[in-house]
């Protein structure tokens, strides 16, 4: 691992230490426990430097149980070529992050187009994930904080482990993803939810993107990656409780205007303030009732919630 040279580490790298430590030296679960809160906690508390993007990246590939990467592997999937969907994935990689500097200097197209043609192959007998348009997006961060090798492994297991409902055919959870970000409005704020629902705004409308992205689509970059050290440190699915807070956080400009729309165009959204956002939502879980949690919680990776809340909404029930 890349850890820091000098004598002096940070505080976020003494935390990824300890816990590692503690999980390699076969300590009980407690203290194994104990020292991955105290890693989550600092991720929460205080933002990872400009500087230390590495030592971002093996934060996350730890706490996505990323432990092991395979080189042969990954060569030979290159190896083998264009995939089918080839032509799909070149249509979009060149539109990823386009306007972002730091992005763009550190990540090239190839390297990205490498990666999601490779993922195309390692799950292609399965035939459960093929590349869909947002995987682009999905995948930039990981390229941007890691080796291209580890950047397919952590992506590879984001997918298919944490929000695989968000990717299989039909995307049924970021589906009923939107369906959620609509019941928690409507519990949060009723008044903003009927507004919006009179202008013909539902989440589907507007949220999709932000819910199938993992709020990837959002500007600036930095921010989104401040973002995702909260989702991939707490949950995935805590994105749409992020979405929610995004728009209560602009809910003055949504009533004063004709056309919510122009605000909640995702190409348009205000300027994104990671920590604000987070500090906001913490605020909101606790306003959602035990039942609407769990539906959230576990709508990334069931499928059998996702139906259950489609089917909720097609027959009318809260």
């Amino acid at each position: 691992m890349p850890w820091n040279k000098s004598d002096a580490i940070s505080p976020l790298e003494a935390c990824l230490r300890r816990f590692l430590a503690s999980c390699s030296s076969g300590e009980d679960d407690d203290n194994s426990a104990e020292m991955l809160f105290q890693l989550r906690r600092h991720l929460l508390l205080y933002e990872i430097a400009e500087d230390e993007i590495l030592l971002r990246g093996l934060v996350w590939k730890t706490l996505l149980g990323v432990s092991q990467v395979n080189a042969d592997k990954y060569c030979d999937l290159i190896r083998k070529g264009p995939c089918d969907q080839y032509q799909k994935i070149r249509s979009d990689s060149f539109r990823t992050f386009p306007c972002d500097k730091s992005f763009q200097s550190r990540v090239s197209e190839n390297s990205l187009i490498r990666l999601l043609n490779s993922f195309v192959h390692e799950n292609a007998d399965e035939g459960v994930f093929r590349y869909l348009q947002g995987m682009n997006a999905v995948s930039a961060p990981f390229l941007f904080c890691m080796g291209e090798l580890n950047a397919h492994a952590a992506f590879s297991r984001f997918i298919t482990v944490y929000c695989p409902t968000y990717w299989e055919r039909g995307m049924s959870g970021a589906r009923a993803g939107c369906i959620l970000v609509d019941r928690c409005l409507e519990a949060i704020d009723p008044d903003l939810f009927n507004h919006l629902k009179s202008c013909k705004l539902v989440a589907m409308v507007y949220a999709f993107p932000l819910v199938s992205s993992l709020s990837c689509c959002l500007q600036p970059f930095s921010e989104v990656l401040k973002l995702w050290d909260f989702l991939i440190a707490f949950g995935l699915h805590f994105n749409i409780m992020i979405i929610v807070a995004q728009v209560i956080l602009v809910r003055s400009s949504l009533f004063a205007v004709a056309n919510p729309n122009e605000i909640l165009n995702y190409r348009k959204w205000p300027p994104l303030n990671a920590r604000l956002t987070i500090a906001f939502t913490l605020d909101l879980i606790n306003r959602i009732n035990s039942k609407l949690s769990e539906a959230i919680e576990s709508h990334t990776y069931s499928k059998d919630m996702c139906e259950r809340i489609t089917s909720e909404l097609q027959n009318g029930s809260p």
